[in-house]
């Protein structure tokens, strides 16, 4: 039997919730001991970036971005249209 694969539980989607929700979860993976993904598409991009600095000013002085990474991902709408949209991934750790 095929397994589904596993979703990365070290990594935060950034979406249109209020930035707390998104930073309270980059604060408990941190706890934990570990680096943290953060992901955003399109208008979401700008509330990664003030996650991270929320978390950095706030909780953790120390905390470093180890990775950014800049992409254009291709979707395909509910009518077969294919459109690029921008997407961020922030890797951050203590």
């Amino acid at each position: 039997m095929d397994e589904a694969p596993e979703k990365r539980d070290d990594t935060v989607y950034v979406g249109k919730k209020e930035l707390m929700v998104y930073v309270m979860a980059v604060i408990s993976r941190l706890n934990e001991g570990r680096d943290v993904r953060i992901k955003a598409r399109g208008k979401a991009i700008s509330g990664a970036v003030d996650v991270t600095q929320i978390v950095k000013n706030k909780f953790f002085k120390t905390l470093q971005v180890k990775s950014f990474d800049v992409t254009t991902e291709e979707l395909t709408g509910e009518d077969g249209t294919t459109r690029k949209v921008s997407s961020v991934l922030l890797v951050v750790g203590k």
